[in-house]
């Protein structure tokens, strides 16, 4: 089902019950007194258990035991029926400076939404607020968005990748979409701003997100019979058999559940990540600078990157993979606006699978010095998939066990990265490889069998010798790379369930190994598998 659906419909549920308790609290049918929902009440977003939060707006001239006596007939009845109350009282005008004073009560001052009672109080506020020129500051408004959502995604992490995630405060959840509501709705009311708007696939796709993770929130805290919003391993069995998830064999039905999870998390993060880059750009809170070619094909403005020539990408799609190309070697970003025009164009991308150059410039992405960033953003925009299809069945899938920090997709593009920075870390290892595209297509695709069956190490080492000739590796290098997939645990096996004092061991490993190259090769691998599994692995 549709979660915005569920949560009306509970919401509704709720403005009845408000309303039946207000009904009598009137003075001759002339309140002097408003009831508003703010929040995610007033969003009409709540969920089993979440808080119900008011404002009860009074008339400046409203007698201090009226109010008094209307806020005990209406919170007492609330609370013995197991609701958590959230209200204040204010006038207009009190809240009014306190929308300039107290940034969390104005974004909860943009859902608010009339309950009951003298209707041209709440008609006053909004009109206020709409009519102040301090609080259609966009660019203020923003600032002060940003260093909230900082401190908000350090401390809750990133929703998309982890596998315990917080639905409503992690990077990607709930919160990063009404942020992005929040400021198009000031930018709206600013005339000294433009106002930037979603692209309709980008707008499409979050809303669908946004749905899904307000069904599974809804869904937890029925599950939970309190208000929850971390989907911790104690509740994702239970949580994916209650929404109808069933297991097929490869995976569970809590790793189904948690994939659905994580990718409409990446939707969320990945829009309304780029959109806020641009709106800085718009809004100059980022530092704007004249937009310098690089190259003849790209320009770069604060950081980001745009195309000189966006009609030109559908007739030549190799721009994309030389727009990723850049992200790597410089630590660029996609602007918002090249970032719609390569998903536009994933349509048009088939050309790139057949194209030579671009997969050499894949391969030089995976050695690039952003390379985290760049296939980060691969995997968010979909390209990733769209040119290594293999690659699909890792998105957003969940590796549950006392190790593994992040979903298969981000552990595998995070082994590159570590595998780039042991490059200098272990310069003369590196110096005993030859062959070093071949470890960083290994790297990247060391995990690919877990899509597809157990033994992943088996089933992967067979897909990657294909992928690796399909990239134009010669046979030598293509029955490296497999071997490698085939090996990947080898060495961390070895370390950690064999006795090292028997030589037959060390006998058995050397034989393996072959030569000096591959052993290092090994080594390199572990070391960097490790690290992008988690700090308990390593």
């Amino acid at each position: 089902m549709d979660g915005r659906l569920l949560t009306r419909r509970l919401t509704e549920k709720t403005d009845s019950l408000v309303k039946d308790l207000t009904m009598g609290l009137s003075h001759h049918g002339n309140p002097p007194w408003c009831m508003v929902a703010v929040g995610g009440y007033g969003r009409m977003e709540l969920c089993p258990y979440s808080d119900i939060d008011l404002l009860l707006l009074v008339d400046g001239k409203a007698r201090q035991e009226d109010i008094e006596a209307t806020l005990q007939k209406l919170l007492y009845p609330l609370w013995d029926r197991g609701f958590t109350v959230g209200y204040s009282v204010r006038t207009v005008k009190q809240s009014l400076r306190d929308t300039r004073n107290d940034f969390f009560f104005r974004t909860s001052l943009l859902d608010a939404r009339y309950l009951c009672g003298k209707r041209e109080l709440f008609d006053e506020l909004m009109r206020a607020c709409e009519g102040n020129r301090a609080l259609r500051d966009t660019r203020r408004f923003f600032l002060d968005l940003e260093a909230h959502i900082e401190k908000r995604h350090l401390r809750f992490g990133d929703a998309s990748y982890t596998l315990e995630p917080d639905i409503k405060e992690g990077m990607g959840s709930l919160r990063d979409y009404h942020c992005l509501l929040w400021v198009t709705r000031v930018a709206s009311l600013d005339r000294g701003v433009q106002v930037l708007y979603l692209a309709r696939v980008d707008h499409d796709e979050l809303e669908d997100a946004a749905a899904n993770l307000l069904y599974i929130r809804y869904a937890l805290h029925e599950l939970a019979g309190r208000k929850v919003d971390r989907l911790s391993f104690e509740y994702q069995q239970s949580l994916a058999e209650r929404l109808g998830f069933k297991g097929n064999g490869n995976e569970t039905a809590s790793e189904l559940l948690m994939r659905s999870f994580h990718c409409s998390a990446l939707a969320i993060k990945s829009i309304t990540g780029s959109f806020r880059a641009q709106l800085g750009v718009e809004y100059k809170t980022r530092w704007r600078t004249k937009p310098r070619p690089m190259g003849k094909d790209f320009l770069v403005s604060a950081n980001l990157i745009s195309f000189s020539h966006p009609d030109e990408v559908t007739r030549r799609p190799g721009l994309v993979m030389d727009a990723f190309g850049l992200v790597a070697d410089h630590g660029l970003s996609l602007s918002y606006h090249a970032r719609n025009i390569v998903r536009r164009s994933l349509e048009t991308l088939e050309p790139l699978r057949q194209d030579n150059g671009a997969k050499q410039k894949f391969i030089r992405i995976l050695r690039g010095r952003q390379c985290l960033a760049a296939l980060t953003t691969m995997l968010e925009t979909g390209i990733l998939e769209r040119f290594l299809p293999e690659f699909a069945p890792l998105k957003g899938r969940t590796q549950v066990d006392v190790y593994h920090t992040f979903t298969a997709d981000l552990h595998s593009i995070r082994t590159v990265h570590e595998l780039r920075i042991l490059e200098e870390e272990e310069s003369d290892v590196f110096g005993l490889i030859e062959d070093k595209d071949t470890l960083y297509l290994a790297a990247l695709l060391h995990d690919i069998g877990k899509g597809y069956g157990r033994p992943h190490a088996v089933i992967g080492a067979s897909m990657v010798h294909d992928i690796a000739g399909w990239l134009g590796f010669p046979g030598k290098s293509a029955d490296l790379a497999a071997f490698l997939v085939h090996h990947h645990l080898l060495l961390p096996d070895i370390a950690y369930r064999r006795d090292l004092s028997e030589e037959k061991v060390s006998l058995e490993c050397a034989r393996i190994a072959r030569d000096r190259q591959t052993l290092a090769m090994l080594y390199l691998l572990s070391i960097a598998d490790s690290r992008a599994t988690g700090p308990r692995a390593w």
